[in-house]
């Protein structure tokens, strides 16, 4: 089996850290969007713990799709332009 580099090792632990910040921050935005209804809390995710799978993969897929374009130096700022283009869609 193929030894891998740091530059790989580090780019893994780059995208599942960001699929469960993505994952957890969907979660929030889900229960918020809950409780600005009227609905109280409710528990939005669909596994043990408070993350919603679907916006961690999509979050990481648009990541990985934008990332070699490299239009920011700071990758952090794709994923916060995107919650700011996602947000006022996902309240309509």
């Amino acid at each position: 089996m193929k030894e891998l580099s740091q530059k790989e090792k580090n780019n893994l632990f780059i995208y599942v850290m960001l699929f469960f910040t993505l994952a957890f921050i969907g979660w929030c935005f889900e229960v918020l969007n809950e409780i600005r209804k009227g609905h109280g809390f409710i528990n939005r995710g669909v596994l043990h713990g408070p993350w919603l799978p679907i916006y961690g993969f999509g979050g990481l897929i648009i990541y990985i799709l934008l990332k070699k374009y490299q239009l920011y130096k700071n990758h952090i700022i794709i994923i916060f332009d995107l919650m700011n283009q996602a947000i006022p869609i996902n309240l309509i």
